[in-house]
């Protein structure tokens, strides 16, 4: 958090004071602000490097009236590392799948002759061949523009069809940086965004649960989408639990005594804790929370490079 970033030099009581604060605080529709996807990756992710306080709030981020993704992180991970998890998660499927489709097409217009020859000749005894880089270089160009540039492409064609804007959440874009008093309502008001956040990405690290704000944040996180199942639990009807109901029933008569099928007490009891139970696993899916281990983007991406590289110079 950016808020981690500059209380350093504050004590334990002071940060869980200001973190409780936050969670009592009702917050400001007012200021709060999302930013897109393409300003959270732009160069490189450099709004995580520690400069990131000083950048121009109000020109990078837009008014907006709830949050897509939460991205908590903590500032002690590398920048270069929580920008490779992004990559990982949001841009590697669609250009390894441009890759491989730049690739077979480069593959098709070079058997049928469409493509000059390009590669390194081998001469041998009696033969010259020429191994064809054509596959690898369009191939492996594709691939890493639009590992790189997928965040640019999502947010043009979003501008393109006028639909409204992705809307994520990092704490030193959204929250005012250079005014003191709008940077204290912007903290203020961290609780109150969680619980207006539709799906929360965690950039996981080592050093992930000892920061007092990135437990706070998924605490607060979780603690919304459970109370939201439970309300919606209990506000079901019996037609729509009936269902569930059924199964429990049939599991009552299979794994109960006649003496416990008939007392009148353990029967709704059971069932109820036993539907309860199988409309939590239900939900389970829907909390949308996602953990992304910063070292394996790191070593996917670094992965794919160095694989990449290693075909290059075989061909070589």
């Amino acid at each position: 958090m950016a808020i981690a970033q500059n209380s350093l030099d504050m004590s334990l009581d002071d940060r869980t004071n200001t973190a409780l604060h936050s969670l009592r605080h009702p917050g400001s529709r007012l200021h709060q602000r999302g930013v897109s996807l393409a300003t959270v990756m732009d160069l490189g992710g450099r709004h995580f490097g520690r400069s990131a306080r000083e950048k121009d709030h109000d020109a990078l981020s837009f008014p907006t009236n709830k949050y897509d993704v939460f991205l908590s992180h903590s500032w002690r991970t590398s920048r270069w590392a929580k920008y490779a998890a992004l990559l990982y998660y949001t841009s590697l499927v669609p250009a390894v799948c441009a890759g491989l489709a730049a690739g077979i097409l480069a593959f098709a217009l070079q058997v049928h002759g469409a493509l000059p020859p390009f590669g390194v000749s081998q001469d041998y005894t009696n033969f010259s061949e020429c191994n064809s880089l054509w596959c690898l270089g369009m191939g492996g160009c594709t691939c890493f523009a639009i590992l790189v540039m997928w965040a640019r492409l999502c947010d043009l064609a979003e501008s393109t069809k006028k639909s409204t804007q992705a809307s994520y959440f990092l704490d030193c874009l959204c929250i005012n940086q250079s005014d003191a008093e709008l940077k204290q309502v912007g903290i203020d008001s961290i609780g109150a965004y969680l619980r207006n956040s539709d799906s929360m990405l965690v950039l996981w690290s080592p050093e992930y649960f000892t920061r007092l704000w990135c437990c706070f944040e998924l605490a607060v996180f979780l603690e919304k989408r459970t109370n939201a199942g439970l309300k919606s639990l209990l506000q079901n009807s019996y037609a729509e639990m009936r269902h569930a109901s059924v199964g429990t029933i049939l599991d009552l008569r299979r794994n109960s005594s006649p003496i416990e099928i008939n007392n009148e007490e353990t029967v709704p009891a059971r069932i109820a804790v036993a539907t309860s139970a199988h409309e939590t696993r239900n939900q389970t899916h829907d909390r949308k929370l996602m953990i992304i281990p910063v070292q394996m983007g790191f070593f996917c991406i670094a992965g794919l490079v160095m694989t990449y590289v290693v075909m290059v110079l075989s061909f070589c």
